[in-house]
């Protein structure tokens, strides 16, 4: 089997992780009988390049194809892009619409985290933690710093707005400080904490 798989941008620790261990996975899985071929290209965080990158998969004749969208917003164009061809369609990590999927019934699926879910799980961490705990300077709220993924993301999106409900559903009153996007890259993230820092000092 030709198997493409096109991911966001190769300069993403997470993925990094997620595109390697995704390749070592499918060569386990092959025999005597069944081979992988396993195409990985890089989307340079560019649509018009990933786009291009499924136009060659296609014209290859590659048998499924594992998609890591640059925008979940242009899930619906990769759809109709593909679909005349009838290879089936793997989204993963960034959900697309459910109309996206339906639109494609039966050759086209996601598979990743219920952003919603992780959003969920972050906020109860910290307040599983206690309010003695988190709340260094004794004013009774959790006060944050946020640090955004990319802003278009509907993932990044609703980790954002879950993380701080599950504190206001624990009843603890929030304050935002700061909120930033640091669109998943480590060493903006790393300034942005530090500048904000600075600026809020004992907040």
């Amino acid at each position: 089997y030709k198997v493409g798989v096109a991911i966001y941008q190769f300069d993403d620790n997470f993925m990094t992780l997620y595109r390697n261990e995704l390749k070592s996975y499918m060569e386990s899985l092959q025999t005597d009988t069944v081979k992988y071929d396993i195409t990985i290209v890089d989307g340079k965080n560019d649509m018009a390049t990933q786009t291009e990158q499924i136009n060659t998969f296609l014209q290859q004749g590659v048998d499924v194809l594992v998609i890591n969208p640059v925008q979940t917003t242009s899930a619906q164009t990769i759809v109709d892009t593909v679909s005349p061809s009838g290879t089936p369609i793997v989204f993963i990590n960034r959900e697309p619409e459910e109309s996206v999927l339906d639109s494609y019934k039966g050759k086209c699926c996601y598979v990743g985290a219920d952003a919603r879910q992780s959003g969920t799980y972050q906020g109860e961490m910290i307040a599983d933690l206690g309010l003695d705990t988190v709340d260094m300077n004794g004013n009774g709220k959790i006060d944050y710093i946020m640090i955004e993924g990319d802003p278009e993301n509907v993932d990044a999106q609703y980790r954002t707005e879950y993380s701080i409900k599950a504190l206001e559903d624990a009843g603890l009153e929030v304050n935002c400080l700061d909120d930033q996007v640091g669109m998943w890259d480590q060493a903006t993230a790393q300034q942005l904490v530090a500048n904000s820092l600075s600026q809020n000092g004992n907040d």
